[in-house]
């Protein structure tokens, strides 16, 4: 039973996650005849849409029990319930809104893959069909993500309630935490050449001149010439941004363009770019971009390398000097402010579970001994380009039962995800009895939190 209840909250979470499936998987509802499973509110359920959400459990390796299926259907109803009363509460989600989160994930998901045509062949289609399918999607896992937050609203856990929500766990039920780790690392970028860097603005002020001076179609620039691969397949389109959103150099650039016209060129860490203003919208624009990278060379890297050895060689002769080398040399923004320490995603506690750690860095990680640094190794950076990476294990600690001394952020974590649930089991138990709700009578058999198989019970 417990497995199924970390599968159910995985599923909850999933939810807001644009599920990223093969395009067999994807076909395999549509050969099925379809009708509607449940409706809430003004908003149906169908049954492509269920077996679509059990699909992707099976995937993933798990068998899905008669009692899983009632625990994912019963996740689907109130994902509806939460699209239904964002629409009635008039929740403002923008188009605009949709497409940059879409964007944003696929970005991500196309960074994991190695780039945007491998996810392509892994989805079996473009990823303009891939987002004209997933955008209704989209809106609705936007809207039901807005709706919780008005749920929760700026929900916190003080001491005293980690305190007492510890406490109140029976001693022999206190979770084992699983193996952490404390991981710190140290990111050279390779540095181009000055003859790299004049020949990359050259390109660029010449595709600058054509567009300017000859008429030459900015998008059309950009699918051909930006090394931005991603916003090149959508002709530059960096969708809508806000101050704070990009770098600093970019960024005053583009909130100094007029509509429709083109920038100078700009450096950043990137490389250089130009810029179009499609529009302004307040603290909000839009805009489309070409980005020109240097291009590295053997040498680059390899002097990248060496500066990765000295570093190493002086960590070796004072090895309380880790902190001082990360916020010096290291080049990752999300790591350096911290000393050059990963964070655990979920509570954002240095001590991160074996369970977030991928297998090639787990694999690294068991050549060091706590304290230890490893030599330079050469890797690839989400962004597409290289980098030369030092690993550091700072700390390594065995499975154990939970502690408040020893793992307050996961309690904490844990009691104000307690509180959240507590606060939407009340409210769905609300919107429930004022909601039209109406079940396929094959579910009203399966033991829900909620009462949606009593609803409409007698009419069926």
């Amino acid at each position: 039973m417990d497995k199924l209840k970390k599968i159910f909250s995985t599923i909850i979470l999933l939810g807001f996650i644009m599920p990223i499936t093969s395009s067999a998987q994807i076909d395999k509802p549509r050969q099925l005849v379809d009708f509607i499973l449940a409706v809430v509110g003004d908003k149906v359920i169908l049954r492509s849409e269920f077996e679509s959400e059990i699909e992707q459990i099976k995937e993933s390796g798990e068998q899905v029990t008669p009692e899983m299926r009632c625990m994912i259907f019963e996740e689907l109803l109130q994902r509806k319930l939460l699209v239904h009363q964002a629409e009635l509460d008039s929740l403002p989600i923008s188009d605009e809104q949709v497409e940059d989160e879409m964007n944003r994930r696929l970005k991500y998901f196309a960074s994991q893959m190695g780039g945007e045509k491998k996810l392509e062949e892994y989805l079996g289609k473009s990823m303009i069909e891939y987002k004209r399918e997933m955008r209704p999607k989209m809106r609705q896992q936007l809207l039901a993500r807005a709706m919780e937050g008005s749920v929760y609203g700026d929900m916190k856990v003080s001491p005293s309630e980690v305190k007492d929500y510890f406490y109140k766990i029976p001693s022999d039920s206190i979770p084992l935490i699983s193996a952490e780790f404390e991981i710190g690392q140290i990111i050279i970028k390779p540095k181009p050449s000055d003859v790299a860097k004049e020949y990359a603005r050259r390109q660029l002020e010449d595709l600058r001149y054509n567009i300017v001076y000859r008429g030459m179609d900015f998008s059309l620039a950009a699918k051909r010439n930006s090394d931005d691969t991603y916003s090149a397949q959508r002709g530059g389109s960096l969708g809508e941004f806000g101050r704070g959103d990009m770098v600093p150099a970019f960024e005053r650039a583009v909130f100094k363009l007029q509509k429709d016209s083109v920038s100078q060129i700009i450096e950043t860490d990137f490389g250089f770019h130009i810029i179009k203003l499609v529009e302004r919208r307040g603290e909000r624009v839009e805009a489309l971009h070409i980005l020109i990278r240097p291009k590295l060379t053997s040498y680059d890297i390899q002097d990248a390398t060496s500066l990765a050895d000295s570093i190493r060689n002086v960590y070796l002769k004072d090895s309380s000097s880790f902190c001082d080398l990360a916020l010096k040399f290291s080049d990752d923004i999300m790591t350096k402010g911290s000393c050059g320490l990963m964070t655990d995603p979920q509570t954002n506690s240095f001590k991160i579970s074996v369970e977030y750690i991928d297998r090639d860095l787990m694999r690294e990680l068991s050549l060091l001994k706590v304290g230890e640094l490893s030599y330079p190794k050469v890797i690839d950076l989400p962004d597409g380009t290289k980098g030369v990476r030092l690993l550091f294990l700072k700390s390594e600690i065995a499975p154990h039962r939970a502690s408040l001394r020893d793992d307050y952020p996961r309690i904490q974590f844990a009691a104000l995800e307690a509180k959240r649930n507590e606060t939407m089991q009340n409210w769905v138990l609300k919107k429930v009895e004022n909601t039209y709700i109406n079940i396929n009578r094959d579910y009203f058999d399966c033991e829900f939190i909620y009462k949606w198989n009593t609803i409409n019970k007698s009419e069926q």
